[in-house]
């Protein structure tokens, strides 16, 4: 997931960020983690094929915790095959 730094971060620099997600089988979002003031996280649990997780994310600075991102929709993908050999000729 990747995702974009607050327009106004209330005069402080953004020192994490929470990451909140479902399931995937709906119900409450939880605190999955944080990537500590990257704008990238990668999930450390499996997720299921198929499934869409519901996520949001938070920034927090010296200040405090900002609002809420919007609830966005995250459908799990398979990882793809891997390259057969290249023919030789």
């Amino acid at each position: 997931m990747i995702w974009e730094a607050p327009v106004d971060n209330g005069g402080t620099p953004i020192t994490d960020y929470q990451i909140w997600c479902d399931s995937g089988t709906g119900g409450a979002l939880a605190l999955v983690g944080s990537s500590l003031n990257q704008q990238e996280y990668t999930t450390g649990s499996t997720l299921t094929t198929g499934l869409t997780y519901r996520c949001k994310i938070r920034a927090t600075n010296y200040i405090g915790t900002g609002p809420d991102s919007d609830i966005v929709a995250l459908i799990s993908a398979a990882p793809p095959e891997a390259p057969t050999q290249p023919n030789k000729y």
